[in-house]
């Protein structure tokens, strides 16, 4: 550990009792004035009982479901114990459309151009499995991404004989890393819009305008950005988004989306095909032989969907992001973050993501001031729930955390053994 944090721990040890009090009082006034009387807490945060117990920094690895989304899938539940789903077909369909629609709205798409997936690797090999790649072509990847957007494309690879170029490093992969990295041959470049890891936000508009420039097809992971980054596919010139559901949008395990681009469909063709991604008008005729696929994206989806899930994600999206609004819930997570990166920074940790305001997101990668594998089992011992990637300490906060959180961290920090 550096001597300067050496220094303030004991200092602050040795500090009179009262006068620490005092600025405990001070710091936490400071705090609840500025988060906890803001909109994005108070009733949402009732809404997540696992806050009560628990500082929880860590929906960059699985989000709690909030309460609403409980309770539907409790209602939906009990509904079937006296009900079979068939005969409520008609309200499961107004479900699945809802649900396109509150999305289409959250990444500025239309409804059309939405499918519902079970996970973001669904969407990732919609793209691989449905892009005729040829031998002479070459797909872009950042060095360090989640293996969600790296193996699927190496296997694929393997069996196709295209060539693979990773951009970046092992550490640390930026939007000038990606746009380098394109050549004549490039085909295909497949990002994730935020990097689990560092935090890192590449600029998707960039990439996507000189994608788009040279006639490549541009595909992108959210599922560490949307729900709490303002993102306009349209605008970014997107082809395929995936996106998982469980981390930022909340939801249970096994429901996702995927956006693709309507201009896109004639380049990405449906592998995996169900029965559902064709049109069977009132479903009273199955023994027609000349069905046509779907010309929205649900001729992507893969035959019965999960309803359950699809009730509780709608539900979370109408009452918790639509009313919130995702420039809000950003611009609620800058200050949040800031404010949590100051209070680390006073204790000898060291902030170590990206600086520019620009690139920067809701996931703080963080240096730990000494043993950082003992510091963070530390931190779970004292129901401080983040996580460990890659030597650091990653803190991933969002709207339902307040200055109560501060507060216990605080309180876990002065107790902590370096």
């Amino acid at each position: 550990m550096s001597v300067k944090p050496k220094l303030f721990y004991n200092k602050w040890q040795k500090m009179d009792a009262w006068v620490r009090q005092k600025m405990c009082t001070w710091v936490t006034m400071k705090r609840n004035s500025r988060f906890m009387r803001t909109s994005l807490t108070g009733h949402f945060r009732d809404q997540f009982p696992l806050t009560e117990q628990t500082v929880f920094f860590n929906c960059g690895a699985k989000s709690p479901l909030p309460l609403g989304a409980y309770r539907r899938l409790q209602q939906f539940y009990q509904e079937n114990l006296i009900d079979a789903v068939l005969p409520r077909i008609q309200i499961l369909e107004e479900h699945y459309l809802h649900l396109k629609t509150h999305l289409a709205q959250l990444i500025h798409a239309q409804p059309d151009e939405i499918a519902i997936i079970p996970n973001t690797s669904v969407g990732i090999n919609i793209a691989l499995n449905g892009i005729d790649l040829q031998p002479t072509d070459t797909v872009v990847l950042p060095k360090n991404d989640f293996p969600c957007n790296i193996y699927p494309w190496l296997e694929h690879a393997r069996r196709h004989e295209f060539e693979i170029q990773f951009a970046g490093t092992f550490q640390h992969c930026t939007t000038d890393d990606i746009l380098n990295a394109i050549t004549p041959q490039t085909r295909v470049v497949s990002v994730s819009f935020v990097d689990y890891a560092t935090g890192y936000c590449m600029d998707v508009a960039r990439i996507g305008a000189e994608c788009h420039r040279r006639n490549i097809l541009f595909v992108v992971d959210g599922i560490q950005g949307i729900g709490v980054k303002e993102l306009n596919v349209r605008a970014a010139q997107i082809d395929l988004l995936t996106c998982g559901g469980p981390k930022w949008l909340l939801t249970p395990f096994g429901i996702g989306f995927a956006y693709i681009r309507r201009e896109a469909f004639s380049q990405i063709h449906p592998q995996f095909v169900g029965w559902l991604a064709y049109d069977w008008g009132d479903f009273t005729d199955f023994r027609s032989l000349d069905r046509q696929l779907r010309p929205d994206a649900s001729r992507y989806e893969v035959g019965t969907l999960p309803h359950t899930a699809i009730a509780a994600f709608e539900t979370i999206l109408h009452d918790y992001f639509l009313p919130l609004g995702v420039p809000h819930i950003e611009a609620y997570l800058s200050d949040y973050t800031h404010e949590l990166i100051s209070l680390l920074e006073s204790y000898g940790f060291r902030y170590a993501g990206p600086r520019a305001a620009h690139e920067r997101s809701q996931i703080l990668r963080v240096a730990a001031p000494g043993d950082t594998t003992a510091i963070y089992h530390q931190f779970r011992d004292h129901q401080v729930d983040i996580s460990l990637r890659d030597g650091h300490l990653r803190f991933s906060p969002h709207f339902f955390n307040n200055g109560d959180d501060l507060d216990r961290l605080e309180s876990v920090l002065t107790q902590l053994k370096f």
